[in-house]
């Protein structure tokens, strides 16, 4: 029996300032099925996120044009955007960041170096099979 991989069909916005680490996943995640969007500004990456309503954002913290907790606090007190999945990728985490970052409303937080898109996409799978 051949095991044919699971596609996944969701929307998602990665809001990046890193231009390779955004295309590694944005490569990756459309490979699987996804509908990837990216923006490299934090504000940006808001304005898309109520434009676009994505399924998933993977947002990084430190970003120009706003901080990623700034733009996590925006989608979570926005009727349109506080149902949208945020997974946060970043390098730098304070180890007060992390409960305050899930009780914002994050899904979870992953350290980038720690971390794959190969990961990211089975999460993603995992979370929508539910």
């Amino acid at each position: 029996m051949v095991d044919i991989p699971i596609r996944i069909t969701q929307k998602v916005l990665i809001i990046e300032d890193d231009q390779d680490l955004a295309k590694m996943y944005k490569n990756h995640l459309e490979g699987v099925g996804c509908q990837v969007l990216h923006v490299d500004d934090g504000r940006k990456g808001f304005e898309t996120a109520k434009a676009e309503k994505p399924d998933v954002i993977l947002l990084d913290l430190r970003l120009p044009g706003m901080y990623g907790i700034d733009v996590l606090k925006l989608l979570k007190g926005d009727p349109d955007t506080k149902k949208i999945v945020v997974f946060v990728l970043t390098n730098m985490l304070y180890p007060d960041e992390r409960e305050n970052i899930k009780d914002l409303g994050a899904v979870d937080i992953f350290i980038k170096a720690e971390t794959t898109p190969g990961k990211i996409s089975d999460l993603i799978k995992q979370y929508f099979a539910k």
